[in-house]
């Protein structure tokens, strides 16, 4: 099957024959990820009312992109026309010629349009400010055990007695650890002095 060939069914599935879903079945599975050929393979077995079809539903949902599109493809009538698509729409940007618009004629086509998302009426425009909330001081969230440790390491004992006052009132459970560290720094702290 050439692609040309390939592209003319896709775009009119009421051309394709048994033979030609056939082919184009070997041609999926040959390339198991061609969104394409198993939506067109698929779609061939839904018209032909083939008892494969539902079998073969669920593999090829799994490699189509667009499950919605691949459900309005088959619930199409077999005269080719897709709905909710002109007549002209290629399938994945293809047409018989070849790709309808090139990457770059897209993105020159988005920059000229030059689109805007409005907000959502009830939502804050653009340059509101937030109203104040209390935050929470940098010190109070980050006192950690690992923390103290590194004030330990660094020699820095008055630092880290004071996350350990700070981690006891905040774990009690724990207060008996953070006391003999507390202990044990202050005595530290004493021998250093």
């Amino acid at each position: 099957m050439t692609a040309d060939q390939f592209i003319r069914l896709l775009k009119q599935p009421a051309l394709l024959t048994e033979s030609d879903c056939e082919s184009v079945g070997r041609l999926w599975e040959s390339h198991p990820y061609f969104g394409a050929a198993a939506s067109l393979y698929l779609k061939g077995l839904h018209d032909g009312h083939d008892l494969r079809y539902a079998a073969m539903l669920p593999r090829v949902a799994l490699t189509v992109a667009d499950r919605k599109r691949l459900q309005e493809y088959l619930e199409a009538p077999a005269l080719g026309i897709r709905p909710g698509y002109p007549a002209d729409y290629p399938l994945n940007g293809l047409t018989a010629d070849g790709p309808k618009m090139k990457h770059g004629d897209l993105i020159d086509q988005f920059i000229e349009t030059d689109p805007r998302i409005q907000p959502i009426a009830g939502q804050k425009a653009e340059g509101e400010t937030l109203p104040a909330e209390p935050v929470k001081t940098v010190t109070d969230s980050i006192f950690t055990e690992s923390l103290a440790k590194i004030y330990i390491k660094q020699g820095q004992y008055a630092k880290a007695i004071r996350i350990f006052e700070k981690l006891n009132l905040k774990y009690p459970e724990k207060s008996a650890y953070f006391a003999d560290q507390i202990t044990t720094l202050q005595k530290k702290l004493e021998t250093n002095s």
